[in-house]
Parts: structure tokens; sequence; C-alpha cells
């Protein structure tokens, strides 16, 4: 753990890992593009005790696999395909993630690849932003339905992806994209059946943090 106390980036499941190169195809070209606008916009970046934080994924077609970003690339402006994993496989009742790439994958992969298996997202953005968390944790439940994992719920863990899982059980969760996670600062999910509609979400929920912003 960080001399702040932050844990941020920190892998907490099992990991049988590969090491090999990834090839290049049109879905990691749309997944890196969106990767490289979240860091230009700074909801992808590295806090200043070198902590990185942020990640992406997207899922294959035939929903067996997923690719996601690394650990700890979030302090790069622009990625390549060196700085992705591909996810082959995940075991919820061990906690264990099967991957292969060059990097091991993002520390919240359990938490992606729990989205994907219930519900129907072919994409999932993790972003931070102070602001935004801060006040989506003010508007939930009073205008808008925000879906919030608890504050007792630690990231990355075998708990926050079962809270997950929960809150997806409600359709209306899944339609309205944003998962806002209590417990892990800043830290806020979006997704949705392609990458450019979880894109599109979370232009959606900053429009709404800018109107209440405003009022």
């Amino acid at each position: 753990m960080s001399e702040t106390g932050r844990d941020e980036g920190v892998i907490k499941f099992e990991l049988v890992h590969s090491y090999k190169n990834l090839a290049v195809n049109s879905q990691f070209v749309l997944l890196n593009d969106c990767r490289n606008f979240l860091h230009s916009q700074g909801l992808i970046g590295e806090y200043p005790d070198g902590i990185g934080f942020g990640n992406v994924s997207i899922l294959a077609d035939d929903r067996k696999s997923f690719l996601i970003t690394g650990t700890q690339t979030g302090a790069k402006p622009a990625l390549d395909q060196f700085d992705y994993t591909n996810v082959t496989q995940v075991d919820f009742t061990s906690h264990s993630v099967y991957s292969e790439g060059p990097l091991l994958p993002s520390s919240e992969a359990v938490t992606h690849a729990m989205i994907y298996r219930c519900s129907r997202a072919k994409s999932v953005i993790h972003i931070h932003s102070a602001r935004l968390w801060q006040s989506f944790l003010k508007l939930a439940g009073r205008e808008f339905e925000i879906a919030i994992v608890p504050e007792s719920v630690p990231y990355g863990t075998v708990q926050m992806a079962e809270n997950v899982a929960i809150l997806l059980s409600d359709l209306q969760v899944y339609h309205g994209g944003i998962i806002v996670m209590a417990g892990h600062e800043d830290g806020i999910l979006f997704f949705g059946d392609s990458i450019d509609e979880a894109r599109n979400r979370l232009q959606y929920w900053r429009s709404v943090y800018f109107r209440a912003r405003d009022r």
C-alpha cells in the first residue's frame, strides 16, 4: 500500500498469466482510441504518488474473453498493443483470473468480468474523477437513478464483484450504464452494448454533472 493509504492498482486476485504478444485488430483500435481520449480528459491517469488509475475493456464477439488495459498503464498518454492483455477466464469461486498478453491485467479485471457475466454489455470504462464521484454520490436517490456500491466494499475484491452482480439484476441499472463505487475513492464504472455506447453514457452523465453544478 502506498504512503497515502491508497491501494489503487494492487491486484487482489489469484492470477495465472501467460506472456505473449497480442495481435492488433479492429476491437483493439476502438478500445485504444477510447482509452487515449479518456487520458486526454484526465479521467485515466496517475496520482502524484505514482499510482495509476482508470481502465477500459472490450468483450470479444464470442463473449469468451475480453481485452483490458494492463496494470499500471495510467501514466502513459497513449498506449499500444504492448499495454493490453486478454482475459480468457475468470473463476469467481476461487477469485482466479487467467490471462495472456505482454502485461498483467488491470486490478479491476474481476469487476469487468462480472459486468459481462451479468449483462449484455460489451465494453466497460472505469474512470476516476473526484468531482463527478462526489456529485453522483449526492445525486443518487434524489433526482437520478444512480447505482451505488456501498462504501464498505473495497475495489478489486469478490465482494465488489458480488455487489455489482446484485445491482445488475435490476435492468434499470444496466440501462443507466453507471455504477459509482463509494468505497473506491473517485471510481466510477460506465458500460454499454459497445465501446461507443459506454463512452456515450459517460458523456451523458458528465452533462448531468454540469447541469447540476450550474443550477
